[in-house]
């Protein structure tokens, strides 16, 4: 929004002071299921015994490093869609 009101229309200013393309919804979504898909991955990977703790740790750190860095927009779709996977006694979607 203050982007927008200072100019800023080509590009996007984020609070890091880094200039980003605005995403398009088809794009936003795409990143935003290869994420939700690594995340599962390394969940069913620590569950089947494929993985180690600190290997567990090291992906999923990288993970929402790369969340992060993909903008607040994305970081926002993706805790939303992780709610609205848990059961409603769990605080999810009903």
């Amino acid at each position: 929004m203050i982007a927008l009101l200072l100019g800023a229309t080509d590009a996007l200013m984020f609070s890091d002071g880094a200039k980003r393309a605005p995403r398009t919804e088809a794009k936003m979504t795409k990143t935003v299921k290869r994420f939700l898909a690594a995340l599962t991955r390394n969940v069913d990977a620590w569950y089947a015994d494929q993985i180690d703790y600190e290997a567990f740790g090291e992906r999923q750190r990288a993970t929402w490093d790369a969340i992060h860095a993909a903008g607040p927009a994305v970081e926002k779709t993706v805790l939303r869609r992780l709610r609205e996977q848990l059961s409603p006694v769990a605080g999810g979607s009903r």
